[in-house]
């Protein structure tokens, strides 16, 4: 196998690791949305409502999935990005560079280089400061449930 095929190759499981960590960061959000739904819909049909226990636990487990989710996941999604950036740039060392690209970095590989340039459009922002806000978001949510238990006691 010469080095053209290899690169190839390593390129393919580069991107079916990126996309399975990428999953695995999709599921542990799913799983956190469903927790908490679950949490707060349990304490709601509690009676009398008004357990502001149960949301300040919501908002614990909230914090403990941010934690996992933007501190170890992303952070093994992004080297396998890196990574898979690497290869491209090896590849167009090699050649392996598509014909009339616009873009003089584009190889033939460069599905990883083109998704992280479109990720950092979307809101013109990182994708980890993209994590935070949702994390931030949902938990401003749960804060403002809390302050509402809270006075309601």
């Amino acid at each position: 196998m010469d080095e053209k095929q290899a690169i190839v190759e390593a390129w393919k499981q580069t991107v079916a690791t990126q996309m399975h960590f990428n999953e695995m960061g999709m599921k542990l959000r799913g799983l956190a949305l469903t927790l908490l739904a679950a949490i707060l819909t349990a304490e709601s049909l509690v009676k009398p409502p008004g357990g502001w226990l149960a949301v300040c636990a919501a908002l614990i487990s909230w914090a403990a999935f941010y934690l996992l989710d933007r501190w170890y996941y992303y952070y093994l999604l992004i080297g396998a990005v890196l990574h898979g950036e690497a290869l491209e740039l090896r590849a167009k060392e090699l050649g392996l560079v598509l014909p009339g690209a616009p873009d003089s970095r584009d190889s033939m590989l460069g599905l990883t280089y083109r998704i992280s340039k479109l990720n950092q459009e979307g809101w013109k922002t990182l994708g980890k400061y993209k994590l935070d806000m949702y994390y931030v978001v949902i938990a401003l949510a749960v804060l403002v449930l809390l302050v509402l238990r809270w006075r309601g006691r």
